[in-house]
């Protein structure tokens, strides 16, 4: 999984009234792997534990823990995490979308909403690298 491109959307755009990076990620060799792989969500929520806090896209009635037990793509995990490391550094934010790219089937845009760009960027580093040890099994 890499990270293909960030844009910083500031002010109202297409996917919100508020600031977001919209980017692009590439699944590569991740692009049949799903959350509901042996172990992972257990790894991933001991390293965040306010992922069980986190609604579920699209519906109120399930929340993001559910999802991940039914098997959601990384690039939608990549989403949640981002969104929940800047929780812990402070930004009120909570606005995440994940939409597949259809001329290309393993990249998917991966929208969060954001206070500061600099914290915002440096969750999704930190995001990406987070939920790649999580899924390769590493503690």
């Amino acid at each position: 999984m890499r990270i293909r491109r960030v844009w910083n959307l500031r002010g109202a755009n297409m996917w919100a009234r508020d600031p977001v990076l919209e980017i692009w990620v590439e699944l590569g060799e991740w692009a049949g792997w799903r959350s509901d792989a042996a172990g992972f969500a257990e790894r991933l929520l001991a390293l965040l534990p306010g992922l069980s806090r986190h609604p579920a896209a699209g519906t109120a009635a399930e929340s993001f823990v559910e999802q991940l037990s039914r098997g959601v793509t990384l690039a939608h995990v990549l989403e949640r995490v981002v969104v929940e490391l800047q929780q812990c550094a402070g930004s009120k934010v909570s606005f995440g979308h994940t939409a597949g790219v259809l001329a290309e089937p393993d990249v998917y845009r991966v929208i969060v909403g954001y206070e500061e760009p600099v914290v915002a960027e440096a969750c999704l580093e930190a995001g990406l690298r987070l939920c790649l040890a999580a899924a390769q099994g590493e503690p």
